[in-house]
């Protein structure tokens, strides 16, 4: 009997010892995010400042494994999830686990949260019906983020946000003598498309909408000088090829007194406007020949 109750604690003994974790199991790793603005130059690429506090919105799909990646074997796991800064990390509220590490997940974004109409894993971020006389917000993107596991990435995934509109603003000069002055009033791109719609997938693309508008960066008064100085505000403007003219309207004060209203206009720009970059448009008034001359400065953000 002894002999026998010495057998069968030598079988428990072995049976704990070959007991097998599934290889499907994962530690509880909690969904987190990084997001930051991609940066692209000819030399270079890197990592920005995402603008601090800002919400965002994410949508992931998981994937089986073998699964290809075009959406057809997609299943939703986040739907326009709101993304907000907890501290250091950013992440859902609720918390969300990762799925097991067989599987994959896939990701989309946008910022800031509610400018999109959901996002979609095929057509990727849409941004329907953009109005920028009326909005002034910087629309934010990201391409999509494939095949991760919360192991391969430690929890936190990286999203790099691109701007979906570019940035414009102008500088002024003019050639007033001495005893002279010039006061610019108002400042405007004439005939430039304000209204469209966006989608990030298969490409980014921007369609517009309605008819050539004017956009006006600046009404009010403001002396001019012989350097550029700049006059009014940045504004977001959907990129496009633009044929819009440079319109600027001021008062000439001469030596003796006289005021001359003048509205100055430049030929059409006929120029690419393209989506992350900063346009500063530098003007020349020649106040004697009643003429605009235009150069364009061309950064990125």
């Amino acid at each position: 009997m002894r002999l026998a109750r010495l057998c069968i604690s030598g079988l428990v003994l072995l049976s704990a010892c070959t007991v097998k974790v599934p290889v499907d199991n994962s530690p509880e790793l909690t969904l987190q995010f990084d997001p930051v603005m991609y940066v692209a130059s000819k030399a270079e690429t890197a990592p920005g400042q995402y603008p601090d506090g800002q919400p965002f919105g994410v949508s992931a799909w998981v994937y089986e494994p073998g699964a290809a990646w075009d959406g057809t074997e997609a299943t939703p796991f986040l739907t326009d999830a709101r993304i907000s800064e907890q501290g250091r990390v950013w992440e859902p509220i609720p918390g969300v686990l990762w799925p097991d590490k067989r599987h994959r997940l896939a990701f989309q974004a946008y910022a800031p949260y509610g400018a999109a109409d959901g996002i979609d894993v095929r057509t990727g971020v849409t941004f329907p019906g953009v109005d920028v006389t009326r909005n002034q917000t910087d629309l934010l993107y990201t391409a999509p983020v494939t095949g991760l596991s919360g192991e391969s990435v430690g929890g936190v995934v990286n999203l790099p946000f691109r701007h979906a509109l570019c940035l414009v603003d102008f500088q002024l000069r003019c050639n007033a003598a001495e005893g002279e002055r010039a006061v610019v009033s108002g400042v405007s791109l004439d005939g430039i498309g304000c209204t469209g719609s966006f989608r990030s997938l298969p490409q980014a693309e921007w369609a517009l909408e309605g008819d050539a508008r004017e956009l006006v960066f600046f009404e009010g008064s403001q002396d001019l000088g012989h350097t550029n100085h700049p006059v009014g505000e940045q504004r977001w403007v959907i990129p496009q090829f633009a044929r819009a003219c440079v319109a600027v309207q001021l008062v000439y004060h001469d030596f003796w007194g006289n005021e001359t209203a003048m509205d100055l206009r430049s030929a059409p720009l006929d120029i690419p406007l393209e989506s992350g970059r900063h346009y500063t448009f530098s003007l020349a008034c020649a106040l004697d020949a009643g003429t605009l001359k235009v150069d364009l400065l061309d950064d990125l953000l």
